[in-house]
């Protein structure tokens, strides 16, 4: 967690300044400190996706995960009165069906602490992304970052020697880059395309992340397929596929309406 959070933290840290100076608007400082303050969600998903994983079985741990689109809708519904159209709907049962599919058989025996940190995880998760999306003074990109850099600043606050210990328990170099390299990534492209869609497109496109796993374990460690994954996987592949086209079809209908005007 120190390595995901103190590393991707301090590589966006870096692109802050060239960050900012991209942006044609002054930024407000109210904003900005709103999204640096909401690291404490960022800090929250990612200790309790953590103490998830010590608690459960590894699938359960994901599908929990997979909820956050659910959250996300729910969040943005009590906020804005905002209800998901009817592929939405769609879309979201099929990304938790699909992924539950992937992570099957799950394990009978599940210890409550173990579910509330995954559920934890995926409604901070979700309550970032809605608040990100409820400041759009501010880019998504750079709220992305302040929300790393803010989860990191907490980090050092409650646990000042987790520095000491990466350096001096002698972690893989190459690794620890690794991580930090693939977590900033993650925040800068998550950044992009929160700011072409809204939260709930978002947050159903990042419940692939299960299949681009299996994928990648597939290719990289040669480990194989399981028919239920490949059906799994499918199914949440169609409820991305069909978001995909509605918002496409949407952007068509505003740009026509744009064209008449």
């Amino acid at each position: 967690m120190a390595v995901r959070l103190l590393v991707a933290a301090l590589l966006l840290a870096l692109l802050l300044p060239w960050t900012i100076r991209s942006i044609p608007r002054p930024l407000r400082l109210g904003p900005v400190l709103v999204l640096a303050l909401g690291g404490a969600t960022f800090w929250l998903a990612a200790f309790a996706e953590f103490e998830g994983l010590t608690r459960l079985p590894a699938g359960m741990l994901v599908v929990l995960l997979a909820t956050g689109p659910v959250w996300v809708a729910l969040i943005g519904w009590v906020v804005w009165r905002r209800v998901p159209g009817t592929v939405f709907r769609f879309a979201l049962v099929f990304v938790v069906g699909g992924v539950s599919i992937m992570a099957a058989p799950l394990n009978a025996s599940l210890e409550a602490l173990g579910v509330l940190a995954g559920l934890t995880s995926a409604v901070c998760f979700a309550v970032f992304l809605v608040l990100l999306e409820s400041n759009r003074s501010v880019p998504t990109v750079l709220g992305f970052q302040l929300g790393m850099i803010g989860a990191a600043i907490l980090t050092l606050a409650l646990d000042p020697g987790s520095i000491g210990r990466l350096t001096s328990e002698g972690p893989d170099p190459g690794l620890v880059a690794a991580i930090g390299v693939a977590a900033a990534l993650w925040a800068v492209l998550l950044g992009l395309g929160l700011a072409a869609t809204d939260s709930v497109t978002t947050a159903i496109v990042v419940a692939v992340e299960p299949l681009v796993v299996a994928i990648l374990a597939f290719v990289i460690l040669d480990e194989g397929l399981l028919a239920r994954e490949i059906v799994g996987g499918a199914v949440v592949l169609v409820a991305v596929a069909a978001v995909a086209i509605q918002v496409g079809r949407a952007g068509e209908a505003s740009g026509e309406r744009v064209g008449e005007t």
